[in-house]
């Protein structure tokens, strides 16, 4: 038996980008209605069952399609650097490379190993604004190394293979490095994760995948230009049968399908939403019969002779009430930290002449006590926003 499949590489591309197109829009309405009508209380069985819609955090239906896109990318390198290495082309390797990078993305992307470093590069330098998530420091020495050691590969590329392959890769790295690091400052700004940050972080994980969905198209347009043909035969049977072909269908079939998974997520988002707004208010509170972890912390730091004081609200570098009671902390201490926990909408003050830890170690305890989103400022981060007279 023998089956060849004819493939449509711009058919192919537009509806991979429009499936990350509907799961990037599907994402914003879903962290609106967590942040905005649910306040992010993830003690709510509706706020878990939306969020993972979101393309923000792990373990969610994006982020599956982005890794299942990596790997597909992948699968397509493979194909092109086997038939370059059967060729004994001179660029063989470069083909194999970037197979192996791609694997490694699907992996990271499934995995989040780069969440792994980002916790202890963030201790060792102390970043914060654009540079705020940590990681960006490893990932930009080793683009530059990626992009000098593939230049000449760059340049012996079709022009039109070449011209989708900057487009792709400018689209991936825009949104991997620039729109995160917008966004890792917004984060920073905001003293944690807000709808802002969502917003802009949802931006940047749209532009990853179309990067990723316009290399697909490059490699499947390449290989139809090249005229390659994969096909899966029975050898015994293959002098016997007649070739049997299948065409994938037209933009215009491709699109009824579309239509009706959007006309279904609309009716779901309504429904989600309705429920969210009608979710009994009573049955958002959780009993406690023990200390919260913000408890926890405070009883920890009440035996560290600093004095502590807990706010309402999160800390922001950009609230003029938040600057202003921190100057007041800088003027009569000599040490200041301020730890912002959004989670609890909780700002906690800790101060005095001398204190008794380090950052490292403040944030050891908050990890301790079973916080784990939390930003921590100091007086040097602070000062630069306080207006002096």
């Amino acid at each position: 038996m023998r089956i060849d499949y004819r493939i449509s590489p711009r058919k192919i591309g537009f509806i991979l980008g429009v499936i990350a197109l509907i799961l990037a829009l599907q994402s914003l309405v879903s962290e609106y209605a967590i942040e905005n009508i649910l306040n992010s209380d993830y003690s709510n069985p509706v706020v878990l069952v939306i969020d993972l819609f979101s393309v923000n955090t792990e373990e969610t239906i994006p982020t599956w399609y982005s890794t299942i896109l990596l790997f597909m990318a992948a699968c397509g390198l493979a194909v092109i650097a086997t038939g370059k290495r059967a060729e004994q082309d001179v660029y063989a390797r470069h083909w194999i490379g970037l197979a192996v990078i791609f694997v490694y993305l699907s992996i990271d992307e499934g995995a989040a190993i780069h969440d792994i470093l980002a916790e202890p590069l963030q201790k060792a330098f102390s970043t914060t604004g654009f540079l705020a998530f940590g990681w960006q420091i490893v990932a930009a020495p080793l683009l530059i190394i990626f992009a000098l050691v593939y230049l000449r590969f760059l340049l012996q590329l079709p022009p039109r293979t070449r011209n989708l392959f900057i487009l792709a890769g400018g689209l991936y790295v825009g949104g991997a490095l620039i729109i995160e690091g917008i966004s890792a400052n917004q984060w920073s700004l905001d003293g944690g994760v807000s709808f802002g940050y969502l917003t802009i972080a949802t931006v940047e994980e749209l532009f990853e995948m179309w990067g990723v969905v316009i290399f697909i198209y490059a490699l499947l347009d390449y290989l139809v230009n090249l005229g390659a043909m994969i096909t899966l035969q029975s050898l015994t049977e293959a002098a016997q049968e007649p070739m049997q072909s299948t065409a994938l269908s037209g933009l215009r079939s491709a699109l009824v399908p579309i239509l009706l998974v959007c006309g279904g997520l609309a009716v779901m988002n309504v429904v989600l939403l309705s429920w969210a707004r009608a979710y009994p208010s009573d049955l958002l509170l959780v009993e406690e019969d023990f200390l919260s972890s913000t408890d926890i912390f405070v009883n920890e730091l009440a035996g560290q002779d600093v004095l502590v004081t807990r706010l309402p609200g999160a800390f922001s570098l950009n609230s003029s009430s938040s600057l202003q009671l921190a100057a007041s902390y800088t003027d009569l201490y000599a040490a200041l930290f301020v730890v912002s926990l959004p989670a609890d909408d909780t700002t906690i003050m800790i101060a005095g002449d001398s204190v008794p830890f380090d950052q490292n170690g403040l944030m050891e305890m908050l990890q301790t006590s079973g916080l784990s989103q939390f930003v921590i400022f100091d007086a040097a981060a602070i000062e630069p926003f306080v207006s002096k007279p």
